[in-house]
């Protein structure tokens, strides 16, 4: 689905949908200077990301609660991952088993195989798996980047910047402006969120 919206509006399925990119409208992403435009664009990735099939989970942390408790760059990251491997497991409990495919980086990736290892040593107690059961539940754990075009990845960035404005209105009581196409990703959040309350975890 998500190549037929690259090459709809963009001519191309060889693209990546990259948020920063899509929000500046530079190079191939001008054509969402039409605002007509843009509104189709955009609703037709909404729908995608409405799909009842999928589920999404995140980790916030405010950084200025971080920096109070003297939180490393590195200790974020280890408990971001090892929340949210918990969160999915937990959920998989509900259905078969699964993969995790995640975007590479050189600093965070050893604390996601960390996460990982761990769990697959002392299982996942808050949903009474053992290591084992974890070994069976995940089968795969894979690094890609942004080049290998992987939907999941794609979709993931298009909605980072929809839950840190979340965290900002609901936590921060912030008063920003918001446009329209905010407004709409913020609603199919919190749709999808209203269903499951355990899949948005503030670390601190």
């Amino acid at each position: 689905m998500l190549k037929k919206i690259k090459s709809k509006y963009f001519k191309t399925e060889e693209i990546v949908l990259h948020y920063s990119d899509i929000s500046r409208k530079r190079n191939i992403f001008s054509v969402l200077r039409d605002k007509g435009v843009e509104v189709r664009f955009w609703s037709d990735i909404l729908s995608v990301l409405d799909n009842q099939n999928v589920s999404y989970f995140f980790t916030l942390v405010d950084k200025e609660n971080s920096h109070k408790v003297s939180w490393l760059e590195k200790t974020i990251v280890q408990k971001s991952y090892l929340a949210l491997i918990k969160m999915y497991v937990c959920n998989l409990l509900k259905t078969e088993k699964g993969k995790i495919v995640t975007e590479s980086d050189c600093f965070q990736d050893i604390y996601l195989a960390k996460a990982h290892n761990t769990y697959q040593a002392q299982g996942i107690k808050e949903c009474n798996l053992t290591g084992k059961g974890y070994w069976g539940k995940v089968t795969s754990l894979s690094f890609v980047n942004k080049k290998n075009l992987d939907p999941e990845i794609e979709l993931a960035d298009l909605l980072g910047s929809s839950i840190r404005l979340k965290y900002r209105l609901e936590y921060k009581n912030s008063k920003e402006q918001i446009n329209n196409v905010e407004r709409k990703k913020l609603r199919l959040l919190n749709r999808k969120m209203k269903k499951d309350k355990s899949n948005f975890f503030v670390l601190i």
